[in-house]
């Protein structure tokens, strides 16, 4: 019987195999009140993982370093995100120019060595708050794209679902959101990561579309970058209500919706 794998397929699956072994023989061990150690428990784990990679014709060393090394990084990944968030609500609270690194470690509880081995200073910490807020916005406009719905509806909820997300973030952290915009240009540089998953997300849906013979775009990559920018210009007016004041909201998102529909769809 054929068991090749890629790598990424049998990761998980290595991995959950022997952990539900591992579980079984702890298990097993509670019930007939042996004293099983740690070591003992680790034997196990890397003997069923061992065997396991036989089968299936995988590289054990290579699996056993992504353990080790999934190990290592997980504490310093949760470090780390403890520190960004603690930073957020320094920040957010006394404002960026008067919190200091001293401020965070102490509210931290993990002293200024450890913070400087992930930050180089206070600005490195405040990039990293504002990319974390807008990690949190993608992934959030990720599972809109993956709505089942019609594709104009699922572009306009997109759309609002960028502004609304951008102003609560903005709205939510206090003190942040006066260096939110005078700091601008440099929130600009942090934010390449989300702007580019912005746009690759519009041009799935605009492919889509054409694919399917509903679009009619001579260049998918120059809409959709006009698309993010145009909705990207519309964030601080939103932000401090200015936009269509007045205007209903079901009023506005059918204007966005029209607008979409002359610019996309075939015409006549």
């Amino acid at each position: 019987q054929d068991h090749t794998l890629s790598l990424h397929d049998a990761l998980p699956i290595c991995f959950f195999v022997s952990a539900a072994k591992l579980y079984t023989f702890f298990q097993l061990g509670k019930f007939l009140t042996l004293k099983i150690s740690g070591a003992a428990l680790l034997d196990c784990f890397l003997a069923q993982t061992y065997m396991f990679c036989a089968d299936l014709d995988v590289s054990y060393l290579f699996i056993l370093k992504f353990f080790i090394n999934f190990a290592i990084d997980m504490p310093v990944a949760k470090t780390k995100v403890k520190l960004v968030d603690i930073a957020r609500q320094l920040f957010a609270k006394q404002g960026f120019e008067n919190t200091t690194m001293n401020d965070i470690a102490q509210a931290s509880g993990k002293g200024r060595r450890t913070l400087y081995t992930y930050f180089k200073n206070k600005e490195d910490i405040y990039d990293a708050v504002i990319e974390s807020e807008l990690d949190r916005i993608s992934r959030k406009m990720d599972l809109v794209a993956q709505k089942d719905m019609n594709l104009e509806d699922k572009l306009v909820e997109l759309i609002y679902t960028h502004l609304n997300l951008i102003k609560e973030a903005v709205q939510r952290n206090g003190n942040l959101r006066a260096e939110f915009f005078r700091n601008i240009l440099l929130v600009s540089k942090v934010r390449k990561n989300f702007d580019h998953n912005e746009i690759a997300i519009l041009t799935r849906l605009l492919e889509q579309g054409v694919n399917s013979g509903i679009y009619e775009v001579e260049s998918i990559p120059l809409l959709a970058d006009i698309i993010h920018y145009s909705v990207r210009g519309l964030e601080v007016p939103y932000i401090y209500g200015r936009l269509s004041e007045g205007l209903p909201s079901g009023l506005r998102k059918s204007i966005v919706h029209k607008l979409l529909h002359k610019a996309l769809c075939k015409q006549g």
